[in-house]
Formats: C-alpha cells, structure tokens, sequence
C-alpha cells in the first residue's frame, strides 16, 4: 500500500510539519507534538491557489467539526523570500485526503477557488486596462516617455495576461471529491 506523506514549513514562525495519511485519520508531527484527526471530524476542504515568491502556491484548508481549521500548503518556506516548490508530494497527498474524505468523512463539503480573490484580481486586471488606455492616450497626445515610464507601461502590459488568467483561476465552487479540479493540485 502507498505512503501518503507530505512535508513542509508554511513560515519563518513555524517549524517542519510532517503530514500522514492513516487508514482512518490524518496525522501530524510539528517537532515534539503530534496531533491525529479522524476523517469523520473533518466538515469542510477549501483549495486555493495564490501567487508568491517561487509562483503559484497551493493551499488545502481542513476544517473540523468544531471550526479550529488546519492549513496544507504546496511550498515549503526555505528562508526570507525563499520557498521549495513541493508539488511533487503535495498533489498526490490532498488528492488523496480528498478522496478518503469523500467516503469516510460525513457530510464534507468540497469547495475550490476563492470569490475575494477574483474580485482583487479583477479590479487590477481592469485598473491595468485602464491605465494602458491612459497611457495609449497621452502618447497619441504627444507625451514623451522616458526609460522609466517605458519600463512602467511594459510592466503593465505584461501584468494584463497574469491578471486574466488568474481571474479564471480564482472562481469559486464546488467540486466532487473523486475528481479534485488539478488546477489546485499542482497537476495543471
């Protein structure tokens, strides 16, 4: 039978956490403590995809029965500004907790994306639109850049194509616990 294990540091205040998938539990080790869940007492996963340095980290949030939440996170924290992208055991862990939460768990829902997001992202998606347009303007008005203002509305420009592409990915739902959105896995 696989070993499901998944290892990280969510932050320079946290040490290394150790993940165990067990037959009928989730575990972990955080130096010294340890602490084990049952599926049964988990009520609710939220997947969530954000970007950070070293790119797009994921983030499963468990949330029991008594609402205390446990966060799993893709990238594990390497030092200021540093993180180790650990896609590699985090897809293949949560699409499994997901899966043994789906039939084990009672009464889990299953939730993706986040409509905070899509709406951060949609508002600098079209405050970048806006400014292009600004800036398209003023040139056609005889407006001289200099190399700054050139870096500028090329920063911009090339921020357009990121702002859309993760408004989409921001979308919030539901999903079927046999079919995890990859998106979220690390698996796209």
């Amino acid at each position: 039978m696989t070993e499901f294990v998944h290892e990280v540091r969510n932050s320079v205040t946290d040490g290394t956490r150790v993940y165990r998938l067990e037959s009928d539990g989730l575990s972990w080790r955080d130096g010294e403590r340890q602490e084990r869940r049952p599926y049964t007492d988990f009520a609710a996963v939220h997947l969530i995809s954000y970007p950070n340095y070293g790119g797009l980290h994921l983030q499963a949030t468990l949330t029991d029965r008594a609402g205390k939440t446990t966060k799993i996170r893709s990238h594990h924290y390497v030092s200021l500004g540093r993180f180790e992208d650990r896609c590699n055991s985090y897809g293949p862990f949560i699409q499994e907790l997901v899966a043994r939460l789906g039939t084990q768990g009672r009464g889990v829902t299953f939730h993706s994306g986040s409509n905070v997001m899509r709406v951060i992202w949609t508002a600098l998606f079209w405050l970048s639109v806006a400014i292009t347009v600004g800036l398209v303007f003023a040139l056609i008005g005889g407006f001289r850049p200099g190399w700054g203002s050139v870096g500028a509305f090329a920063s911009v420009l090339a921020f357009l194509p990121v702002s859309r592409a993760m408004m989409g990915r921001s979308i919030a739902g539901t999903f079927d616990p046999k079919a995890p959105p990859a998106d979220f896995l690390g698996q796209s």
